[in-house]
């Protein structure tokens, strides 16, 4: 009975496609909400399902080890940049805030926000699943360019439409 709900999650079958999508939906929804723990839990659940055929491609431990480094490393990589660019996001939203007027508690405010040590889980987060990190940023990036090239637009109409009821 075990053996074929297995079945249905092998590699390739409907059932891991299914999986790697609420997973996958999983990861970068809890990324992205900065809450971690069904992140965890869907991560046990995948390496419960999958260990035995990881292990069952023949893999030593010498070459699981490799790439669990490589996988690491990238997420390093990814890290730095999400990095990068959370500090680059902060330090503008605070600069517009105070019109580049910043008193004391907007420096020590800001000075928090930016702190490695604050952002722990975020960063750790980005290293661990990066591969949806990068997916979501990615095309989050590409839609956000789409949205800062017509907003122009979608205010025209609005103003448009505003100004037949006399507000300008």
């Amino acid at each position: 009975m075990f053996e074929s709900v297995l079945s249905f999650f092998a590699f390739g079958a409907i059932g891991f496609w299914l999986l790697l999508f609420v997973a996958s939906i999983i990861f970068i929804a809890c990324v992205e909400a900065e809450t971690y723990p069904a992140a965890v839990v869907a991560t046990a659940i995948l390496a419960l399902i999958y260990w035995k055929p990881i292990i069952g491609l023949g893999l030593t431990w010498q070459s699981f080890s490799i790439g669990v480094a490589v996988y690491v490393a990238l997420g390093i990589v990814w890290s730095v940049w999400r990095w990068i660019k959370y500090v680059k996001a902060t330090v503008e939203l605070y600069n517009e805030r105070k019109g580049g007027k910043l008193d004391d508690f907007a420096k020590s405010s800001i000075k928090s926000a930016v702190s490695a040590s604050n952002n722990k889980s975020k960063i750790t987060a980005w290293i661990a699943y990066w591969p949806w990190s990068a997916f979501w940023n990615i095309t989050g990036d590409f839609f956000k360019f789409i949205y800062d090239n017509m907003k122009a637009v979608y205010q025209k109409i609005a103003n448009r439409e505003l100004e037949k009821l006399g507000i300008r």
